[in-house]
């Protein structure tokens, strides 16, 4: 879709709608924080430009807004939304920032049908918006909370524990100990269920090389430092023991 489509959102609670639909449809779990929150931030943007024009957003206010610390980070979230049919992004100049616009997928219309457009008139639609704006950020926060926040002690997700002190256990000891539990912890909360297995496939190839100068686990965690270490550790080569022949005798 090249061409912004403001007719048919205007004056539909277009962004409540949205915002709602992602969330039923377990769409954070499925795909990342980052990438539906940058399909949010941009749905957001429209709404508050009154679907008038697409909204035109620099990397850097992305990166500040989302709390994405590195260019790449923002790269790989932008993608990942694209790659999900989240999101239209066209690319802008050094004088020019980029265009985006939201987009709803095929697997997500479903969720949207079932949402009632809003029609009201244009007197009463800001105090609706506000509203909807308060539901929404509500709704935000509770449900992202078990992923950008580090639990308290004693309502943690049990199957969170138990994945990250395999996670703990099997990675490598640095001068014969393991320190930063607990930020590892808290990195280990932000990456996706989804990644698990791999990310233990990843320690198991780290600990295989890494001899006895490993990584900080947090480090090893973080900005997905992990993934370059997705490779097989080579099985050790075994030399096949000749039995010596005894003096005189020859092999028949």
């Amino acid at each position: 879709m090249s061409t912004y489509p403001s007719a048919e959102r205007k004056r539909s609670g277009y962004f409540a709608r949205y915002a709602k639909s992602l969330f039923r449809c377990g769409a954070v779990m499925q795909i990342g924080k980052d990438p539906v929150m940058l399909a949010l931030l941009v749905a957001s943007r429209e709404d508050r430009l009154h679907y008038n024009k697409p909204p035109m957003i620099w990397r850097a206010e992305l990166m500040e807004q989302l709390g994405i610390g590195s260019p790449k980070g923002i790269i790989a979230a932008r993608q990942a939304a694209i790659d999900a049919g989240l999101i239209f992004y066209a690319e802008g100049t050094r004088t020019q920032p980029p265009k985006y616009w939201s987009l709803v997928p095929d697997w997500l219309d479903p969720y949207m049908r079932r949402v009632p457009k809003r029609n009201t008139s244009e007197s009463t639609r800001s105090e609706l918006e506000r509203e909807t704006e308060r539901k929404t950020e509500h709704e935000t926060e509770r449900i992202l909370e078990p992923i950008t926040q580090y639990p308290p002690k004693g309502t943690r997700n049990a199957s969170l524990d138990h994945a990250f002190q395999t996670f703990w256990e099997a990675y490598p000891l640095r001068n014969g100990k393991r320190v930063g539990k607990a930020d590892a912890s808290k990195a280990f909360a932000k990456i996706k269920p989804t990644d698990h297995a791999d990310l233990m496939l990843a320690v198991k190839s780290y600990a295989a090389t890494c001899g006895d100068f490993a990584k900080d686990p947090v480090r090893f965690l973080r900005n997905d430092f992990w993934r370059d270490h997705l490779v097989s550790p080579e099985p050790p080569t075994t030399t096949k023991r000749l039995t010596p022949m005894t003096p005189g005798r020859r092999k028949p």
